[in-house]
């Protein structure tokens, strides 16, 4: 009953990390996660719901969309490979914050070499995606 009684504790922890890590909008972010699906600390169905919480909260800045930028390098995890859910989320997130990004151009502009480099960026990615 004790080692129930932990599993489930242990559980918890675990669905706050999966809640708090993608709304830290920090660089390491997508670091975590890429190690959270590799060694399968959680499920796709979590890693989903990490990539669309990072759509939902993270405001998109230049930073924050840099970091979405390796996300190319997830999709040649098995987990991701053979998850229909988890790819359609991974490249929700990718446009969700480049649709952000290009908004907040209008009224905090990105000095516009490092626009044109960053969508460059992102039009590269999602090709990689797509290949």
């Amino acid at each position: 009953m004790d080692a129930l009684k932990q599993l489930r504790q242990e559980n918890r922890k675990l669905k706050t990390l999966v809640d708090l890590i993608p709304t830290l909008g920090q660089p390491k972010v997508i670091e975590i996660m890429y190690q959270m699906i590799k060694d399968e600390i959680v499920t796709p169905s979590e890693a989903a719901l990490m990539f669309n919480l990072i759509a939902l909260t993270v405001k998109p800045t230049e930073e924050t969309c840099t970091m979405l930028l390796p996300s190319s390098k997830l999709y040649k995890l098995s987990a991701v490979t053979n998850n229909l859910q988890l790819r359609k989320s991974i490249i929700l997130c990718l446009g969700t914050m480049y649709q952000g990004m290009t908004q907040a151009q209008k009224y905090d502009p990105i000095p516009s070499d490092d626009y044109e480099t960053l969508v460059q960026k992102y039009v590269d990615e999602l090709t990689e995606l797509y290949k």
